[in-house]
C-alpha cells in the first residue's frame, strides 16, 4: 500500500539528476505532484507558500540535496527550524546527497527534521524501502 502524501518537494539543483529521480519515481508507482526547486531559499519559500494551501492532514515528503547554490541542504535546515513551529502540514524529510562524507551522514542523523541519509541517485529499490 502507497504512504499517503500530498506532494514531493525535490530540492536539489541538478537537472539531470532531478530528471532521473522524477521518472524513477513515477516509475516506481508514486503518484503524487513532484515540485523542484534548486537551492534551498527555494524551497522555503515553496513551504510558506504551501503553508497557505494545506493543512493538518497533508503530509510533505522533501528530498534534500547538501550542497547547492544560494542556500544549500544546511543552510535550510536551519532555516526550517525558523519556520517548523508555523508549519499546519506534516513532513517527511529525507537528505538525498552524492556526499560520502562521514562528517556529513553523522550531522544528518543527528538533526530531528532528517528522517535518514540516502546516497543519490535514487534506485528502484531504495524508493520501494524508504517511500512505498
Amino acid at each position: 500500500m502507497l504512504k499517503s502524501r500530498d506532494l514531493i518537494l525535490l530540492i536539489d539543483d541538478d537537472a539531470i539528476i532531478d530528471y532521473l529521480h522524477k521518472k524513477l519515481l513515477i516509475k516506481a508507482g508514486i503518484n503524487e505532484p513532484i515540485i523542484t526547486v534548486y537551492n534551498g531559499k527555494i524551497a522555503i519559500d515553496k513551504l510558506s507558500e504551501l503553508n497557505t494551501q494545506l493543512n493538518e492532514d497533508n503530509t510533505v515528503l522533501v528530498l534534500l540535496d547538501i550542497n547547492m547554490p544560494v542556500l544549500d541542504g544546511w543552510g535550510f535546515l536551519e532555516a526550517l527550524e525558523t519556520l517548523n513551529s508555523s508549519l499546519k502540514f506534516k513532513l517527511e524529510l529525507y537528505i538525498l546527497s552524492s556526499s560520502n562524507n562521514p562528517d556529513d551522514i553523522i550531522k544528518s542523523k543527528n538533526n530531528p527534521y532528517v528522517i535518514d541519509y540516502l546516497n543519490k541517485p535514487l534506485s528502484t529499490e531504495v524508493i520501494k524501502r524508504y517511500f512505498l
